[in-house]
């Protein structure tokens, strides 16, 4: 049984048993053997007041099963006045109904949990918002066969083949993941499903990652924004574990969006990214943003595919940052309404003591240059921890 389903039935029962109160309150005979009393003395109009307290109970019970299950993160606060009022009435009720205090404490954590995840999504967002914001008014351009005159060769055949010349340039990038990722080399591989807005004239993404199982769920945001990274993890959406910024962050967060324009070649022709040459099948990439730069190295098949990406990027391992070969592999490739790209991949740390592979990645689907979130102020799709 998985979670939602447990905590929808956990919902309804409580719902029901709290009707048995309305029930027995307004002597109905169903709920004759239904024994429950107030710890005072109460008239016989007092306890049908409180009897449709019970009945009130049960409805918002029922109710907030019923938006649970549709997902609605907003439900927590039907679910809190429902809660709320319950315990009231359990302990107006005490002697016999005091267990259901244990599945109030239950809906309280899945009440505070939702009410975190709505904060959550709220600030994504709000950052995606400011984001895109700025790609609202840029006029599409289309990549001409021209354009690629001044990059090296291998470049050139690798825009070519993935179907970038003649389209509109992409400025907006927007793109779903699932994989498998691990935090250590000796870990537990986790499965992993995300979301990621990329922006391609003023540089920078929101990627919002669901990490885990349903039971134990770490949700994480990784942010490059005006040239500056932040990595937001926690668990369930509620417990903050990290929250980084600073030199290293922005240099990793850079050098992440530089190998990135593989799920959007036309972000190769813009001028903050210097090519290389190198040889046949490789070259090298160098990106500027403020007083920034970072460089890495593509690698490409002799067909133009692209089929890795490798440069120095700062990690955090063991809770101290350092400045290691960060490789990422290639392993499929796809096509996505008419461009190619690098669908599959895997991310390794190359570092003293072995190589640790640590993200197994595929893209599964991608859009371009889609403003529809901004126009009509629509929260982008957020991953919800109770979905499953």
């Amino acid at each position: 049984m998985t979670p939602r389903i447990f905590i929808a039935i956990a919902l309804l029962v409580h719902g029901l048993i709290h009707l048995m109160g309305f029930l027995k309150a307004w002597e109905f005979p169903i709920a004759k053997d239904f024994n429950i009393k107030p710890i005072i003395v109460l008239s016989v109009n007092e306890s049908k007041t409180i009897g449709l307290l019970w009945l009130l109970c049960c409805i918002g019970l029922v109710i907030s099963c019923i938006i649970f299950l549709l997902q609605r993160d907003w439900w927590w606060t039907v679910g809190t006045f429902s809660l709320l009022l319950s315990q009231s009435l359990i302990i107006l009720y005490w002697y016999d109904a005091k267990y259901g205090t244990l599945v109030n404490v239950i809906i309280l954590l899945v009440v505070l949990i939702s009410y975190h995840q709505q904060r959550f999504n709220a600030r994504i967002r709000s950052e995606t918002e400011t984001l895109l914001a700025s790609q609202i008014n840029t006029s599409g351009t289309i990549v001409s066969r021209e354009s690629l005159n001044h990059l090296p060769p291998v470049v050139q055949k690798w825009l070519i083949k993935s179907g970038v010349i003649g389209t509109e340039k992409a400025h907006i990038v927007h793109l779903k993941q699932k994989g498998m990722m691990r935090q250590k080399p000796e870990g537990k591989w986790s499965p992993m499903e995300a979301e990621q807005y990329i922006t391609t004239d003023l540089p920078g993404f929101i990627w919002n990652g669901n990490i885990g199982s349903s039971f134990m769920t770490i949700n994480g945001r990784d942010k490059y924004l005006n040239g500056k990274g932040n990595m937001l993890i926690k668990i369930m959406s509620t417990i903050p574990i990290n929250n980084s910024s600073g030199e290293e962050i922005d240099q990793g967060a850079m050098m992440r969006f530089l190998a990135e324009i593989v799920w959007s070649p036309s972000a190769a022709l813009n001028d903050y990214i210097q090519w290389t040459y190198v040889n046949n099948t490789t070259a090298n990439a160098t990106m500027t943003n403020g007083n920034r730069k970072v460089s890495g190295i593509f690698f490409f098949d002799y067909e133009g595919d692209i089929v890795g990406f490798e440069g120095k990027r700062y990690g955090n391992f063991d809770g101290h940052f350092s400045l290691e070969t960060w490789l990422v592999r290639i392993l499929e490739h796809k096509e996505f309404d008419g461009i190619r790209i690098g669908n599959k991949c895997e991310v390794t740390w190359k570092l003293k003591q072995g190589d640790f592979a640590w993200l197994q990645l595929e893209v599964t689907e991608i859009s371009y240059n889609n403003t529809d979130f901004i126009k009509q102020k629509v929260s982008p799709h957020h991953i919800n921890i109770f979905s499953k």
